[in-house]
């Protein structure tokens, strides 16, 4: 089964690097089949997220997105549905336009982020290794197809109401070979930047390409936050 979905988007991703081939889309959800929750909890609304169900059943995040895009940014969140095969991966079900605004409808996390929750809980230890495995598998998954989140950090893991975390928010987000994806609210990630990066902000150079290393480091920053 993930032998086929790395194969999947393997052949999205080139699709995606050349320009060319069939433009593949993100799954559109209707509006009716996004529903308000019977029982409202203090947490349905965190920021401009809200808490639905779509389906009846499935809690979902509703998330407000300026637009749709264009044909690059729909094949990007095509492959972002596909990613969500990965357990370990926030599971992203479509776009949805409700009353007019377009929303990602993305996988709904009981605890929020893994900061938030790091702060406001006191989590088993034995837990907390389930945690840092279950990361180091999203990101070993992610590599295996030849894409960098790029944003590794607490904010960016999400905690289900099983304390499993989910790998989100996947704006900085590219393949290994495209171009490298500027940050530019550095302020909020420079505790994650590996060394050689650090130069380069220094040296005001483009010396120092993103690659695995640096993924891997931003992810060991996580560990050492995670084990305290």
């Amino acid at each position: 089964m993930m032998n086929t979905v790395i194969e999947e988007l393997r052949l999205m991703r080139i699709s995606l690097e050349s320009g060319k081939g069939p433009i593949s889309k993100p799954k559109e959800i209707r509006q009716n089949e996004i529903m308000e929750p019977s029982h409202r909890e203090e947490t349905d609304i965190r920021g401009s997220i809200v808490r639905r169900y779509y389906k009846t059943t499935i809690e979902v995040a509703c998330i407000p997105v300026k637009e749709k895009g264009d044909d690059k940014k729909q094949k990007e969140l095509a492959i972002l549905s596909k990613l969500s095969e990965c357990t370990n991966i926030l599971k992203f079900y479509g776009m949805a336009n409700l009353d007019g605004h377009h929303n990602m409808i993305v996988e709904w996390t009981h605890y929020g982020n893994l900061m938030e929750t790091y702060e406001a809980y006191d989590i088993p230890w034995t837990r907390k290794l389930h945690i840092a495995t279950d990361i180091c598998r999203a990101i070993t998954f992610l590599q295996s197809v030849e894409i960098y989140h790029h944003d590794l950090r607490c904010e960016n893991v999400m905690l289900t109401s099983n304390l499993e975390p989910k790998l989100a928010n996947f704006e900085y987000a590219r393949m290994a070979a495209a171009t490298t994806s500027s940050i530019t609210n550095l302020v909020k990630v420079v505790h994650w930047l590996a060394p050689e990066k650090m130069n380069e902000m220094k040296d005001k150079s483009d010396k120092y390409r993103y690659d695995s290393k640096c993924e891997i480091f931003r992810y060991s920053i996580d560990f050492t936050y995670i084990k305290k």
